[in-house]
């Protein structure tokens, strides 16, 4: 199953000042990512063979081929993978199971810096077209 790298990390347990990026994400992201560690634990639960994917901040670029696993550990935070790259990992896991009943974070030494090298607002404005052209049918 897709999880996020975001699972892993402490939420702020009050709205945090503007200017911190990172904590005000988490803040805006709470309810989002206690509902993937909810989901993880029923996937952990059930009697089924599983793996948690654990990527990092998906972006549409070709396959670098270069991102590290963390299993059943924390992952460094703040890097970016492409989807091609998490694709492949996640087909190529049908194949194997090497690790099945494990969440692999996957990250990279690519860094996430919004406004340089990851637009928020083009992508916020993408999905939200995208969602309206698919419920507009």
């Amino acid at each position: 199953m897709a999880s996020s790298l975001g699972v892993e990390d402490e939420f702020p347990l009050v709205k945090p000042a503007p200017g911190d990026f990172r904590l005000n994400w988490l803040w805006k992201s709470r309810y989002l990512y206690q509902n993937m560690k909810d989901m993880e634990g029923l996937v952990r639960a059930s009697a089924l063979e599983y793996v948690i994917f654990r990527p990092p901040f998906l972006v549409e670029e070709p396959a670098r081929k270069n991102f590290k696993l963390s299993v059943n550990t924390t992952s460094p935070k703040g890097t970016m993978l492409s989807y091609a790259d998490f694709g492949a990992f996640v087909l190529e896991q049908a194949r194997s199971s090497k690790y099945l009943g494990a969440a692999v974070g996957m990250y990279t030494g690519q860094q996430l810096q919004f406004g340089k090298n990851a637009d928020f607002e083009k992508l916020a404005k993408e999905a939200k077209e995208q969602f309206d052209r698919a419920n507009a049918q």
